[in-house]
């Protein structure tokens, strides 16, 4: 996004209500088709997480997994996998795995808008196919963002968006922003810190190592925090699901006597923050 522009809300970027936090714990994936190694090896690395993911969240009915927000990763799972559409569609439509509304995680600035559009509708198509779309416009990994994005989400009845880079780090100092439109309509965009989508993924199950690693990533998500729920992304490129989750999230939950510790989706996370979301700061551009 080139040189967009922050308003600060009445209270200030960081601003939110006294007490306790909710630190919502989104396992997900970031997964790249092909980059350092070609399509094939990258898809069978695919299959074998989906297998391990389908089978973690049969095994726990209270996990939610986000599969990066691009449809083309079940695609390429169920060409090899055609037996598990039902058991995949199930866990999709129980808003489990979270897929949409992407077809494939697009650059915005070089593509066509046409090849924008299109791409959305080819995702939603997909995800609405095996029962559920996941109504954040996810954008990772980008490296900008046209001013157009929040219409575009408003058109396709996205009212929340997540974006990391083009944005500057520092903009803000919020988590939490609102985006304007050029025709007046907003979307509620979650701005990833510093590290990105991969800012938890180093967090270990162990409490003793938990406790060394986890102050200083605390002090930047709740420095940033416009409410009392705190995303934690749990993941990274090419990650396979953790069977550790619940470990994690124990030795969290017992650092955090204050606090509530969840395992969420990301859909989770932006209901339970929106309503408390107020006062926040405002992007043009």
């Amino acid at each position: 996004m080139n040189s967009p522009g922050v308003r600060g809300g009445r209270d200030g970027p960081g601003s939110r209500a006294g007490g306790a936090y909710v630190f919502h714990l989104i396992h997900h994936t970031h997964w790249d088709r092909e980059w350092y190694l070609p399509r094939a090896a990258f898809g069978a690395r695919l299959v074998t997480a989906v297998d391990q993911l389908v089978s973690l969240l049969e095994e726990d009915p209270g996990l939610t997994f986000l599969l990066d927000g691009q449809t083309v990763l079940i695609e390429d799972y169920l060409r090899v996998r055609p037996d598990r559409r039902a058991a995949l569609g199930a866990l999709v439509a129980e808003g489990r795995i979270e897929t949409g509304p992407w077809y494939v995680l697009a650059d915005e600035q070089i593509p066509s808008g046409e090849s924008v559009i299109r791409n959305l509708l080819l995702g939603s198509r997909d995800a609405g196919a095996l029962g559920h779309r996941l109504p954040v416009l996810y954008s990772p990994d980008a490296f900008g963002h046209p001013a157009a994005l929040p219409l575009l989400a408003a058109e396709f009845d996205l009212p929340y968006t997540v974006v990391w880079r083009g944005l500057g780090h520092q903009a803000a100092g919020s988590d939490l922003l609102r985006w304007r439109a050029a025709d007046g309509r907003e979307v509620l965009l979650y701005h990833l810190p510093p590290e990105g989508y991969e800012h938890g993924s180093g967090l270990s199950s162990d409490r003793g190592a938990l406790s060394r690693s986890w102050p200083a990533l605390r002090r930047e998500l709740t420095a940033r925090a416009a409410t009392r729920h705190v995303a934690l992304f749990i993941g990274a490129d090419h990650h396979a699901p953790r069977r550790d989750l619940r470990h994690l999230r124990d030795a969290l939950a017992s650092l955090e006597p204050d606090s509530e510790v969840r395992l969420s989706g990301l859909e989770e996370f932006f209901r339970a923050a929106a309503p408390e979301a107020r006062n926040l700061p405002l992007i043009e551009g």
